[in-house]
């Protein structure tokens, strides 16, 4: 016999999978006694030989098989398995049945008559194994996550500088030579700072630095100071107003912090008079590194600043996007404290769920637990998803939600039973409506949602008339469809508005009541149709999957020259692969998977795999090959949640940034991982391939892990791991 695809096998000449070895939540077959109808109908063309549904799918190893044991068909006696020997006919044949051949032969090879359906396949149970190894994966990425993600140890006491041109004087305990100037500021106007020093109270002031603008937040900031000889008094002077300094620290030749006051006597002038020791209070805290520990990089003092203000009043920074992710940021604040340990805490948790999230989701696209761990290991080494949900900016938690909708969109299409149809569907609107109410870009997903819905709802309307004849399509058709309208409308519209109730009735000054809420939709919406602010760092869409606009979040130097940073950019084994693996999936998803097909005997119950020979022996072939797995359902809400999350960027006209493209990064792993799973199966190039995709994935994130951790590392490296950008 010639060798055939266990998959062949499974599919034309495995028996019914018994309802007690199927998923936990696989619907029974259909006509299955007992069995709840089935969600979706085969996809099959009799005509042209297409497959039926396919049984469960067993659980292989990456690159492994799809077939089962027990679905594939046993070796002949007398050869070897796997070893493609002939498999002979039965000893024993039963009675010939020549009207029941002819029946079954007419029923083989009648016209095509093609009857659409999405592909569901069987969910295989979930072991204890694949969670054991889910969270291995989760706790190994949480390690590094946690590691440098931050520090308590940020000065907290400051003084406040109301008006333009206020200066403060420090007084140095010994006269000494003077080399650098160190100084935290909490927040301020982007003006000029001039620095000078004296000796004796009776000498000119002598310009050490600037006037330079200081632009820096809620970082330390080391200036070099230009002076000959020794110092006794330093005076800097701020152009800005409303300034929040919080210390001061001068530095020696050798870069050791001198002790110094901050007299009353110099600083009459000063409001905040009676504060002036909080400038000198916590000299141990100097980090004259600046390195990320305690710096809020990038947009992270905007978000920051705005969650402290959520909870202690006053004005915020940032009122460009809803309010549910600043409200989150502070819940942070309010358990570590005003440091980047609290400001970061929650976007790095939710960086760590999306892992188990995506497993679950991955094993229901890909309906393989092993294949659903290759995906989460994907993600773990995807390189914009480490850096991403470590920064105190809001973009990791909309798109932990907007995987939550999905899985559970997938639940409902692939759930047996009616009444498990509506819990999924109001998860899926939840998860939505807090998707929407922490950014915007949860409406680009409420699309896509919206278009995987209908056309599940179709498919499982014509499942369900296809089992029951007598099913109520008019009053499940009224019944969803009220439904939807309830839980993707007026559910999300609750949260988006609830989100607000802590900020619009609290102690935040900028949203007050109700109007504050209408006020702050107008302001965002305009904000956003009419950004024409440039920057240095912008990107155009079509260069993100070529990692094209990568650009660095943060970066220093140390006292000794050592460079660190921070990129954001993905990593290039996936982002590369990222649109190929797209439009490989939109090809498989609309012509499946071309097969061998062997040869059926047209004999009532029976089926036997046989070679050409057996055609003289009364056997009547299939057409000789065949499609499978067409329409996957996994694939198809795959790939619209790419484009979704994808193509509006498309249509903006304001200028865009790498990061927009973060969720459709993330989402392209599923179809990633689609194609490393067909490409090996039955196939010892695709299984090496396989892995030495994920080796190198694995190899460029350790790579790369210095400038997105923010190692202090040497020039030269630095230099080197340029190249990612």
């Amino acid at each position: 016999m010639a060798m055939m695809d266990s998959e062949e096998k499974a599919i034309l000449s495995a028996p019914e999978t018994p309802a007690e070895d199927r998923g936990p939540e696989a619907p029974a077959a259909p006509g299955a006694e007992g069995g709840a109808a089935a969600p979706s109908a085969p996809f099959e063309d009799e005509g042209t030989g297409e497959a039926p549904d396919v049984p469960r799918e067993p659980e292989e190893e990456p690159g492994e098989s799809d077939a089962s044991p027990e679905e594939a068909v046993p070796p002949a006696a007398g050869g070897e398995e796997g070893s493609g020997g002939e498999t002979a006919p039965p000893e024993e044949e039963n009675e010939e049945d020549p009207e029941g051949d002819a029946a079954l032969s007419a029923s083989l090879l009648r016209p095509a008559r093609r009857s659409f359906g999405f592909f569901r396949g069987e969910l295989p149970k979930l072991d204890r194994k694949s969670v054991a190894l889910m969270l291995l994966i989760t706790l190994i990425y949480s390690l590094l996550a946690f590691f440098r993600l931050g520090t308590d140890k940020i000065p907290q006491t400051s003084i406040y500088l109301d008006r333009k041109g206020q200066s403060v004087t420090v007084e140095l305990k010994e006269p000494s030579e003077v080399s650098r100037f160190c100084l935290y500021k909490w927040r301020g106007r982007k003006k000029d700072i001039t620095i000078e020093t004296r000796l004796s109270p009776d000498d000119p002031w002598h310009v050490a630095y600037g006037p330079e603008e200081l632009s820096s937040h809620m970082r330390w900031k080391t200036l070099d100071l230009d002076v000959e000889g020794k110092v006794k008094f330093v005076r800097i002077t701020f152009e800005g107003k409303e300034i929040t300094l919080a210390e001061l620290c001068v530095l020696d030749k050798n870069d050791q912090p001198l002790e110094i006051t901050v007299p009353k006597e110099w600083n009459k002038n000063l409001t905040d008079v009676d504060k002036l020791d909080n400038l000198t209070d916590e000299q141990e805290l100097l980090d004259a590194d600046s390195s990320s520990l305690t710096f809020a990089y990038f947009d992270e003092y905007l978000y920051a600043l705005t969650a402290n203000a959520y909870i202690h009043g006053g004005t915020g920074l940032e009122n460009t996007h809803p309010v549910l992710g600043k409200v989150v940021e502070s819940l942070g604040i309010r358990i570590f404290g005003m440091n980047s340990i609290g400001w970061r805490i929650m976007g790095t948790l939710s960086g760590i769920l999306m892992l188990p999230v995506f497993f679950f989701l991955a094993r229901r696209v890909l309906r393989n637990n092993k294949w659903a761990l290759v995906a989460t290991f994907l993600m773990a080494v995807e390189a914009m998803h480490y850096t991403q949900t470590r920064l105190a900016t809001i973009d990791s938690f909309p798109l932990l939600f907007i995987l939550l909708a999905y899985l559970f969109m997938l639940r409902y299409y692939q759930h047996p039973t009616v009444e498990g149809e509506k819990v999924n569907l109001f998860l899926s609107g939840l998860a939505f409506g807090l998707a929407c109410s922490f950014k915007w870009i949860g409406a680009y997903a409420g699309v896509g949602l919206a278009i995987v819905f209908f056309a599940f709802f179709v498919s499982k309307i014509r499942a369900y008339r296809k089992e029951d004849p007598d099913f109520y399509t008019g009053r499940y058709i009224a019944s969803t469809v009220a439904s939807c309208v309830v839980f993707f409308v007026m559910v999300p519209a609750a949260v988006y508005i609830g989100s607000y109730l802590p900020v619009a009735f609290g102690p935040f000054s900028e949203i007050q009541g109700w109007k504050g809420v209408w006020e702050n939709q107008k302001y965002m919406w305009n904000f956003h149709s009419t950004l024409e602010q440039t920057f240095d760092f912008s990107s155009k869409w079509w260069g993100w999957p070529l990692m094209i606009g990568g650009f660095s979040s943060y970066f220093g130097t140390s006292l000794t020259g050592l460079k660190s940073r921070i990129i954001v950019t993905g990593n290039p084994l996936i982002w590369w692969a990222s649109v190929p693996a797209v439009l490989y999936a939109i090809y498989g998803f609309l012509f499946g998977r071309k097969v061998r097909t062997p040869y059926l005997r047209t004999a009532p119950g029976e089926g036997e795999l046989l070679d050409t020979g057996a055609l003289e022996a009364g056997w009547k072939p299939l057409k000789p090959w065949a499609r499978i797995e067409r329409f996957d359902a996994g694939v198809f809400l795959a790939v619209v949640a790419y484009l979704c999350q994808y193509v509006p960027w498309m249509l903006v006209s304001r200028e865009l940034f790498i990061y927009h493209y973060f969720a459709s990064a993330e989402i392209s792993i599923l179809l990633i991982t689609w194609a490393l799973k067909r490409w090996s199966a039955n196939s010892r190039a695709g299984r090496i391939t396989t892995w030495i995709y994920l080796g190198l994935a694995a190899l460029a994130f350790a790579c790369m892990f210095p400038i997105l951790n923010g190692f202090f590392v040497d020039g030269w490296y630095a230099e080197i791991l340029k190249v990612f950008l």
